[in-house]
């Protein structure tokens, strides 16, 4: 498995009570996917979790705990599985995405108004391959790389969030969430060789011009590339992801 939320499930408050404790206005993305990662996989889909998991691997590279890129890809899996993946759910008469069926819990409705907001606005989502157009530490603007009009879009940081280490001209990909009026990321951001943005930026127009491939699929190749590149120290990133084009 890669998470183990067991081990955490008899000590310290219940997984309610954390929620009811969860400070909305810090607007932590990576902080409420977590804990209703750890509340679905603890009442719901533990099978379907360590399953997909198992699958996401897969398709995107095996990492392992002591890598010290670990804890981004956890952060990225934990979004996959709960927006992107669907389930059958008892409960539910159609297939759904886990997130969906956090949104039937118990104590939900029960929830600080505040808190209920942001975790419903949680569905407001997007995963996609962007690059930075600008950036300082509070906040960056970047395109959609994978959308038709490549419009910028201004994302803001969570209250103990910064994006140093990002740079104009960057190219990554992950989820964006829209909150009310701002657009937020999680830590589960993937960032791409900057060697390798022209090969990327080629693969993007590509996959814009033929949809060969769905998103998902092809931003799965792309973590895989990136994964690649990481690992094959003496390989070029942008024979990595070279590769992939190729097979895709």
């Amino acid at each position: 498995m890669l998470l183990d939320v067991k081990s955490n499930s008899d000590v310290g408050p219940s997984i309610e009570a954390r929620f009811k404790n969860f400070t909305a206005a810090d607007r932590s993305i990576s902080e409420a996917t977590d804990l209703i990662y750890t509340w679905c996989f603890e009442h719901l889909a533990q099978e379907s979790a360590i399953n997909a998991q198992q699958e996401f691997q897969h398709l995107t590279g095996k990492f392992f705990s002591d890598d010290d890129f670990y804890k981004v890809r956890i952060k990225y899996f934990i979004e996959y599985f709960l927006l992107d993946r669907l389930e059958k759910f008892s409960f539910l008469n159609h297939l759904t995405c886990p997130v969906y069926a956090f949104y039937q819990a118990p104590f939900f409705k029960s929830l600080p108004k505040e808190i209920l907001h942001f975790l419903l606005e949680l569905r407001n989502s997007h995963h996609s391959l962007f690059q930075v157009v600008n950036v300082n530490p509070k906040s960056l603007e970047i395109i959609d790389l994978l959308s038709e009009n490549r419009n910028k879009i201004s994302v803001q940081a969570a209250k103990n969030q910064t994006f140093d280490g990002i740079e104009k001209a960057d190219i990554f990909q992950c989820h964006i969430f829209k909150i009310d009026h701002s657009y937020l990321i999680s830590d589960g951001l993937i960032l791409h060789s900057r060697k390798a943005a022209k090969t990327l930026l080629q693969m993007a127009l590509d996959f814009n011009t033929n949809r060969r491939l769905t998103s998902l699929q092809f931003l799965f190749q792309l973590a895989n590339g990136q994964l690649m590149m990481v690992r094959r120290l003496s390989v070029s990133a942008s024979y990595a992801y070279q590769a992939l084009k190729l097979n895709s």
